[in-house]
């Protein structure tokens, strides 16, 4: 579905997994990246994604206690609504991502924003940001994600801080599309119109 106000509660497989390679790199498991995939589309949640590592023989212990310790909080979570996380041994991939560009990849998709970005005094969501999809294929890995506020202040500072985080891993970051809030140009020719547009900003501020 589209990214909504319930977003604080969906998992995001795509983050899950990023947060756990950074886990592996700063606890000091050595692997290598093969690939990682999920989703379908910036503006919708994604529904599933996998990677590949390939892990040194004398770290497989530690990978699996942490694996199992990952699988357990997310399955405890939200295994009763049908989503489940595991793994399993594969065979090894031909190629991986060179150590620079897996660094590069891991650091952005911890610090990348996903979820509630910006909330009022009262606490109601006004800003929320979406990693909705990955895709890695030959030499190429895009993300895809969306944001989403209430006003134009905080649409801008989406943009600021993608920009940011982007810049900093030295990531490649380009704004595809950008859509303005709901607005009436002429209100004043159908009074009906006047209501509507008075009601829509009387709800959302």
């Amino acid at each position: 579905g589209t990214p909504n106000e319930k977003i604080a509660s969906y998992p995001n497989p795509i983050k899950e997994l990023g947060d756990l390679l950074a886990y592996f790199k700063t606890n000091s498991v050595i692997f290598e990246l093969a690939k990682i995939n999920g989703g379908t589309s910036g503006n919708l949640y994604p529904k599933g994604a996998s990677c590949t590592i390939v892990i040194d023989e004398d770290d497989h212990e530690k990978f699996e206690k942490r694996i199992t310790t990952a699988i357990e909080n997310f399955n405890d979570k939200y295994e009763a609504y049908g989503a489940t996380y595991s793994y399993k041994e594969v065979k090894t991939p031909d190629t991986v991502l060179t150590n620079e560009d897996m660094n590069k990849l891991v650091s952005f998709l911890y610090t990348t924003l996903d979820g509630v970005y910006e909330r009022d005094e009262e606490d109601e969501i006004l800003s929320i940001t979406n990693i909705g999809a990955i895709k890695c294929a030959d030499e190429t890995c895009s993300v895809y994600a969306s944001g989403n506020s209430m006003t134009d202040i905080g649409r801008n500072q989406i943009d600021l801080s993608y920009t940011t985080i982007c810049g900093l891993a030295d990531v490649k970051y380009t704004k595809t599309s950008s859509i303005d809030g709901w607005s009436i140009h002429k209100p004043d020719e159908d009074p009906f119109v006047q209501e509507v547009a008075d009601a829509f900003k009387e709800y959302s501020d």
